[in-house]
């Protein structure tokens, strides 16, 4: 069908024509800045979360502090055998693994940990695997972590 088997002349095609392109550049800056701002809440930690949302079913007996504790200066090793605490983590998100090469669940979540890492390796977030094994375990845990880095 042509433009004038249609009831339109050149003129009124290129007055329409503008006008859908116009619209489609709002509809589409609209959406850009809905993801934007979505994007952004999701990756800025807003302060302390509030859990007694789930304080519900097995979670019932959740302690969730008025104010949050700062975290514990319990001492661990690093892989290269440096004396670490939880405040050199400070601004970060931390997903702190307790684990052991004995414990098979532990090891079956090793490689989702490692590929939680990998999703937000450009993210301020750490996942932080520390093993409960014996010092003359340290091998085993060595090699776990080699097939599983964080």
């Amino acid at each position: 069908m042509n433009e004038v088997q249609s009831g339109q002349n050149g003129e009124e095609a290129k007055k329409r024509n503008p006008m859908r392109m116009a619209l489609a550049g709002v509809i589409l800056l609209g959406v850009a800045a809905v993801l934007y701002v979505i994007a952004s809440a999701s990756f800025k930690p807003s302060g302390p979360a509030d859990l007694t949302e789930f304080k519900k079913g097995a979670f019932e007996k959740l302690d969730v502090p008025a104010k949050p504790r700062p975290a514990p200066t319990t001492v661990f090793t690093s892989m290269d055998g440096k004396p670490t605490t939880l405040a050199d983590f400070k601004g970060r998100v931390v997903v702190m693994n307790l684990w052991a090469t004995w414990c098979a669940p532990c090891k079956a979540e090793m490689p989702t940990l490692a590929k939680l890492q990998a999703a937000y390796a450009t993210q301020p977030l750490t996942v932080l695997p520390i093993s409960v094994d014996r010092d003359s375990d340290l091998n085993l845990v060595r090699e776990e972590m080699a097939a599983n880095p964080p």
